[in-house]
């Protein structure tokens, strides 16, 4: 488990699509100081999935989109709704539900974008 684990349960628990943090209320969630890279240089909230602190917000559909290291705040913008993984021991009939709406969806968000680039043709 990642020490950021507690930072990534917080952002998957919002239902808003906006969150202006302070450093310090970060830092309360997670239960230790950000490091000091964290407030010199901004490329230490860059969205870089290789980053165990970056995957504590990318992992739940977020974005760190606006630091402010003077202020010490940042800004967090969902990007996606993450689907939960189906529990192990829900029946299968049901994970195929959660699939086809899913499959669903997609084609419908396709079916959009193909209407609309066939109108500006």
């Amino acid at each position: 488990m990642s020490k950021y684990q507690p930072l990534s349960e917080r952002l998957a628990a919002r239902t808003d699509a906006v969150w202006r943090a302070g450093f310090a209320e970060l830092e309360e969630v997670l239960g230790f100081a950000l490091p000091k890279a964290a407030r010199s240089t901004g490329a230490w909230w860059a969205n870089t999935p290789d980053k165990a602190h970056a995957r504590a917000w990318l992992d739940q559909g977020w974005e760190a989109s606006q630091v402010d290291r003077e202020a010490e705040t940042v800004t967090f913008r969902r990007v996606a709704e993450v689907i939960a993984e189906p529990a192990a021991k829900a029946p299968a009939d049901t994970r195929a539900l959660g699939m086809t709406a899913l499959v669903g969806a997609a084609a419908a968000v396709l079916g959009v974008a193909f209407s609309l680039l066939r109108r500006r043709r």
